[in-house]
């Protein structure tokens, strides 16, 4: 493998792709707000260690029974947005294998965006299962949009986090830096 890692450096061949940008902090493949920046900001080093990918299961698990906030996403030229969940992707995987942004292309200078109006488990189970199937975008409950930038908000402050990092809490703005890194491809 390192050989055709070698290999592939040698080639040079190169190719530009589109960056997201969360206020000041950039990201490659997604942001989110809600629900799964609480679970990343709360899970603990400790429980990472000892559970993996499972430690942010047993954190969602404890954070789904209180109350889900109210984010309201704002994007030029359409109404308002409210859900209780929002997920921001330049690719289109969130959590390893899961195809969230079906339409996403990581060079076409849009973010690709899901509103869920709810994030209790009974309706996490229900758009995982439409994620399993073809994308979340195939429910009418759930708001997919592309876009080259938004801004989400909230009454309370609402973590937010990018790429798997916590890095804030809202207000956020996001916008696309079309082609903003070059990487060396196959």
């Amino acid at each position: 493998r390192l050989d055709k890692a070698l290999e592939i450096i040698r080639s040079g061949k190169r190719k530009r792709l589109d960056l997201g940008m969360a206020n000041t902090r950039r990201f490659i493949q997604l942001a989110g707000g809600g629900l799964d920046a609480e679970t990343v900001r709360r899970t603990h080093p400790d429980a990472k260690r000892a559970w993996g990918p499972w430690s942010y299961l047993l954190t969602a698990a404890q954070l789904m029974v209180a109350p889900a906030p109210v984010l309201r996403v704002e994007v030029p030229g359409r109404d308002e947005i409210k859900g209780a969940m929002v997920l921001i992707g330049n690719g289109r995987h969130y959590g390893g294998p899961f195809q969230f942004f079906p339409k996403a292309d990581m060079a076409d200078g849009l973010l690709d965006v899901c509103v869920f109006p709810k994030s209790g488990p009974l309706d996490l189970l229900w758009y995982l299962q439409a994620v399993l199937l073809g994308g979340p975008d195939s429910l009418p409950e759930v708001t997919y949009l592309q876009v080259s930038s938004l801004k989400v908000k909230a009454e309370e402050r609402i973590a937010l986090e990018v790429d798997g990092e916590y890095c804030g809490e809202t207000p956020v703005d996001f916008c696309v830096i079309p082609k903003g890194l070059e990487v060396i491809v196959p």
